[in-house]
């Protein structure tokens, strides 16, 4: 090979490793880059959810919560938000019990969210899925008041008269 097309194949060989290097570099700094901005979304949701301002934190966490599917407190923090947030013909219901059953199959059983899901449930009058939990939550605690209630109501709309 002549010393020419040597050099010139170095050249262009360092100015492809410059290159992939310049490119993974960028890539790498913009990846960090939206990791703290998502970061962020959750922190800023997160205290607009404790705030009670339900707005804000359903702007920043259903980001969030988009990109980390698996994070139970921002979703539960996010069905609370978007169940407080009204929307036409109820939509904003229907969306947070969604959010609130994704929460409880990450916390199987958890009191909190089974109590919100039920108070859901109970403002779209949905009777089957209103006894259903509150058997659930009745089987785990029996003199459980909100579940016992629910489910009397929800015997009562049934007009299972003899089981309220």
């Amino acid at each position: 090979m002549r010393p020419t097309t040597k050099r010139r194949l170095l050249i262009l060989f360092a100015v492809s490793l410059a290159l992939i290097v310049g490119v993974g570099g960028f890539v790498m700094l913009r990846m960090r880059h939206l990791d703290a901005v998502t970061q962020q979304e959750r922190v800023d949701g997160m205290a607009a959810y404790a705030a009670g301002r339900y707005e804000a934190a359903l702007d920043q966490l259903s980001d969030y919560v988009g990109k980390n599917k698996d994070d139970a407190d921002a979703l539960y923090a996010l069905a609370v938000s978007r169940s407080m947030v009204s929307m036409p013909n109820g939509r904003h219901l229907l969306t947070a019990i969604s959010y609130l059953n994704n929460y409880l199959d990450l916390r199987k059983g958890d009191s909190q969210g089974q109590h919100k899901l039920l108070e859901l449930y109970t403002r779209v009058r949905w009777n089957p899925e209103i006894l259903s939990l509150s058997g659930d939550i009745l089987q785990s605690a029996p003199n459980d008041l909100p579940a016992l209630r629910a489910k009397a109501a929800a015997l009562l709309a049934q007009q299972h008269l003899d089981d309220a």
